[in-house]
């Protein structure tokens, strides 16, 4: 199981509420912090050049 799962109790669906209430307690960061989010997962993931 992955590490960041167990650190939300091994339940995905606790893990989206928790994210989803981080969002309404602070909206004026939400969307920064996710495009940032996004942007890490994306350059985790770039094709390596040939």
């Amino acid at each position: 199981m992955d590490e960041r799962l167990c650190a939300c109790g091994g339940d995905p669906s606790w893990c989206a509420a928790y994210v989803a209430q981080e969002a309404g307690d602070h909206p004026e960061t939400y969307a920064p912090r996710m495009r940032w989010a996004l942007a890490a997962v994306a350059g985790a993931y770039e094709p390596v050049a040939a």
